[in-house]
């Protein structure tokens, strides 16, 4: 889906009201549903001046710029529309929207798409990495799984579904998923992300024996949120090899306020330290399933594979590992 349809995608979701529902699917299509009413199906397409006079119905213009003249003749005309400069128009039996008080769409190159793997909207591959390939959903049951709005898991969905992730198939007016694999989701996302996309901040702290000043860490931090990844985290749940240096998530936004915390300790900051402080790029979805293991809060296995995947010291190696430890535990009843 062009960054253009989602950001109409975008504008429409905010025009619609609490009672109504949207799904977006593949082909640039939409369903608009109103509680207790037939969805209606909508194609999506670019307006440009003359198109509307042979359009379908069911057509959703979509206008990057328009003039109040050309709204106002698609309005005559009885069509339905989202312009990007603020106005939404969808009419349908049963369905009437019309507003013009949205706020503008301003398209810009960087980082415009929607991508499932985005904060928020990951939280809706993170929970089907945790259900696994096996569970099968309703988009309604994995929105409140993941705890996003339906439009949220639509547009997560469509983009996994675009990239081969998920297998679908239709189930009366519902769309049901399933994930292909943990791996190619691993894979896929690993395109995308690498555990140095996370600020950091290297601290002098007396690590010494890795695994020890672990445990010393939660007094250390006091009521700091925090949670271990890389080697330091993985070795909580698969030994592999010996931990060298320490990776921990502070829930922070940016270097400064790492630094804050670690002059808090007592802790310098400095290049040769074995303490590495990081503000994570994913400030809400990281925190999902985070675990306490021996009593120190790790994140959670599909975080530690993602930050593990790319990482220069056995890394890739470690993140298999851990897939097969999880693919093991369920095949055991674990």
């Amino acid at each position: 889906m062009n960054t253009i349809i989602h950001h109409a995608l975008d504008l429409l979701s905010l025009a619609m009201g609490p009672a109504m529902e949207m799904e977006a699917r593949r082909s640039n299509e939409v369903l608009l549903s109103v509680s207790g009413r037939p969805a209606v199906r909508f194609r999506l397409e670019l307006w440009k001046p003359g198109a509307e006079d042979q359009a379908e119905e069911s057509v959703l213009w979509i206008l990057k710029r328009a003039s109040s003249a050309d709204l106002e003749r698609l309005r005559e005309a009885g069509n339905s529309f989202v312009a990007l400069p603020g106005a939404v128009r969808v009419q349908a039996p049963g369905l009437l929207i019309d507003r013009t008080d949205l706020p503008r769409v301003r398209l810009t190159d960087q980082h415009a798409s929607r991508s499932a793997f985005s904060d928020r909207a990951s939280l809706v591959p993170r929970t089907l990495f945790s259900a696994g390939p096996d569970r099968e959903w309703a988009i309604s049951d994995l929105a409140a799984a993941a705890g996003v709005s339906k439009s949220v898991a639509s547009y997560a969905v469509r983009d996994l579904e675009d990239r081969s992730l998920l297998d679908v198939r239709e189930m009366g007016r519902k769309k049901m998923v399933r994930m292909v694999s943990r791996l190619s989701l691993v894979e896929e996302w690993s395109r995308e992300y690498r555990w140095s996309d996370n600020r950091s901040v290297t601290v002098l702290a007396p690590v010494g024996a890795p695994e020890r000043f672990l445990e010393r860490l939660p007094a250390s931090l006091g009521s700091q949120q925090w949670a271990a990844t890389l080697h330091a985290g993985a070795s909580l749940i698969v030994r592999h090899a010996p931990v060298e240096e320490v990776h921990v998530y502070l829930d922070v936004a940016n270097p400064a306020e790492l630094a804050e915390a670690a002059r808090r300790v007592g802790w310098k900051t400095g290049r040769d330290g074995l303490l590495h402080l990081l503000a994570p790029k994913y400030r809400t979805s990281l925190w999902q399933g985070v675990a306490t293991l021996g009593g120190l809060p790790v994140v959670s296995p599909l975080q530690l594979i993602l930050d593990l995947w790319n990482h220069p010291v056995r890394g890739r190696e470690q993140a298999r590992r851990l897939l097969e430890h999880l693919e093991q535990e369920e095949m055991n009843g674990a």
